[in-house]
């Protein structure tokens, strides 16, 4: 997923490029969350339908997470 974690990416291609998340909050922020290997899940975050993301996050079964770079 890394490499396609630019800063243009929105939910829409988001969702183009990784498919339907495994979950997905609208209230407030938008936060896409998708399951990878180990049980860790990645978690987009975007202002709002239309917006370009705002943060990136990998996180383990104990909730302990790690931000991702969000590449240019």
């Amino acid at each position: 997923m890394q490499p396609f974690i630019t800063k243009s990416l929105t939910p829409k291609t988001a969702q183009e490029i990784f498919g339907n998340p495994n979950a997905k909050s609208t209230v407030g922020e938008i936060v896409l969350v998708y399951n990878v290997e180990n049980e860790k899940k990645v978690n987009l975050g975007f202002p709002s339908l239309e917006g370009q993301i705002i943060f990136a996050r990998l996180s383990d079964k104990t909730g302990e997470s790690v931000e991702l770079q969000i590449l240019p």
